[in-house]
């Protein structure tokens, strides 16, 4: 599992919000692990993590849900933690990690089930409150506090193989100083038979170019954890993306028959259905993922991929009423950024269908849920108002390109933006030139509808073959599924 259907172990939609006292705490247990006394009493050569319970079945439980949560399957996490605190209801690292990795909990809900944790850890061994710390960080945002506590944890537990995932993690690409390839090998060489680590070489390997590598390596991921959904999504995922569908679709279906819930699999078959060109298939495939989602915001993000499916295929209708109601189950359940990111998407999709009606009302509702002056905000309006060709697009464009000075990707933006105005203008070779060389979906789209206007269909047709066609794709990639829509002009 990657991309957006993400494959790694990451924080949850919580709340961001900030408590200073936990940086505090963080710098205090490193003080007092620099400490010889403690840390001749706690460490050891090869000493793997413990943890601490009245029941060691709810030990066991943890075990796997943590296990769960390293192999990218969070709602099989849930039932483990859940039977953990059941044998043991002041089990704080379970009730912390349930708060971490839970599906479809609200901010509340999560911040609520950490704190409950982290109150019952006030006691616990300076290893496990060390990582309980690692969680809760995390889960609140602050990345550098977590890798605090994780590297903490790590000092006393040096053996331990899903700490040194963790930090991994924790350092990917990035952060400074990281290398998640060099990280994985050296975890897979200390630790041959801990799968996860195979999962996250294979996706890395990949990226750098090394296809072969990172086939070799989801290869071996399924070989250790062959009873495991994930493996085999994630070995069809890069079949996928190597061009060969028909075992990818096999890999997929082994998922699906060992966790018939493993729902990203089923994402995954509606993927290549769409490849070729089965798009009522791929829509049939997405509404199994979406009956298995876990509540929350799992389920709003296949209720939009699902919209995104429809809005590719120039369905307007069934689109923006699917990501009306994306936006609104995003709001109750108490994901509002992903409301507000909907909501963004609403009003360039508008925009696109030549209505225009609705920018301004999405764009209010975006911003009084994710802020008005964020500079994904800024980027959104001047998408927005750039592809219903307004009168204030030019200022919008200034502003965030103020405002994204010496950042790549709001800069793009900002390019794409003054190239589609350009274009509306009928400057097809100014537009060109502004634009020069895309760094995204949507740039490529209005590349392609300039080449056309200057009567330079043939390579056209190319760039929209190659959009519309390439294998690694997401439906839950919101800028490319608005890339596809413009690209039907084409």
């Amino acid at each position: 599992m990657s991309r957006s259907r993400s494959r790694r172990l990451t924080a949850p939609p919580g709340s961001t919000r900030v408590r200073p006292r936990w940086g505090v705490l963080v710098a205090a247990l490193l003080a007092c692990l620099l400490a010889p006394g403690v840390r001749a009493q706690e460490s050891g050569a090869g000493q793997a993590l413990t943890v601490t319970s009245s029941s060691k079945e709810a030990v066991q439980h943890f075990w796997m849900a943590w296990d769960e949560l390293n192999n990218v399957n969070p709602a099989g996490a849930v039932p483990h933690l859940q039977h953990a605190m059941s044998l043991d209801p002041n089990f704080g690292l379970a009730h912390v990690l349930y708060g971490f990795g839970a599906p479809g909990l609200s901010p509340d809900e999560r911040n609520g089930e950490v704190d409950r944790g982290m109150e019952m850890l006030k006691d616990a061994p300076a290893q496990e409150m060390f990582l309980a710390l690692s969680w809760r960080e995390w889960n609140a945002g602050r990345r550098s506090g977590a890798i605090a506590a994780t590297h903490a944890a790590a000092e006393l537990a040096p053996g331990d193989a899903r700490l040194a995932f963790q930090l991994a993690q924790l350092t990917a690409p990035g952060s400074p100083g990281s290398d998640q390839i060099a990280n994985m090998r050296t975890i897979v060489q200390d630790h041959p038979d801990f799968a996860p680590a195979y999962n996250n070489l294979a996706y890395a390997s990949w990226a750098a170019g090394d296809h072969d590598g990172a086939l070799a390596a989801v290869r071996k991921y399924t070989e250790l954890r062959s009873d495991h959904p994930n493996p085999h999504d994630s070995y069809a995922e890069l079949l996928q993306w190597n061009g060969q569908y028909d075992q990818a679709a096999a890999e997929y279906r082994k998922a699906l028959e060992i966790d018939p819930s493993f729902y990203e699999a089923s994402m995954g078959l509606a993927e290549l259905s769409w490849l070729a060109g089965k798009h009522e298939e791929a829509r049939s495939h997405i509404k199994d993922a979406l009956a298995t989602a876990p509540q929350g915001t799992p389920r709003v993000q296949v209720e939009r991929a699902l919209a995104h499916a429809y809005l590719m295929d120039g369905k307007s209708g069934e689109a923006m009423s699917g990501l009306n109601a994306a936006a609104r189950d995003a709001e109750a359940s108490g994901n509002k950024d992903l409301a507000a990111a909907i909501h963004h998407e609403l009003a360039v999709a508008d925009a696109m269908l030549d209505k225009g009606k609705g920018i301004d009302d999405h764009l209010s509702v975006a911003a009084a849920l994710g802020g008005a002056d964020t500079p994904g905000h800024q980027a959104w309006t001047a998408l927005a108002y750039s592809s219903a060709n307004r009168s204030d697009a030019g200022a919008a464009l200034d502003r965030l390109q103020k405002t994204g000075a010496g950042n790549a990707g709001l800069l793009s933006f900002v390019r794409t933006g003054r190239a589609m105005m350009l274009h509306n203008a009928g400057q097809h070779e100014e537009a060109l030139t502004v634009l020069g060389e895309p760094g995204d979906d949507m740039g490529r789209s209005v590349e392609a509808t300039c080449l056309k206007s200057t009567k330079r269909g043939t390579e056209a047709r190319k760039m929209k073959a190659d959009l519309t066609g390439n294998p690694n794709f997401s439906f839950y990639d919101a800028v490319r599924s608005l890339a596809v829509l413009r690209m039907s002009k084409v």
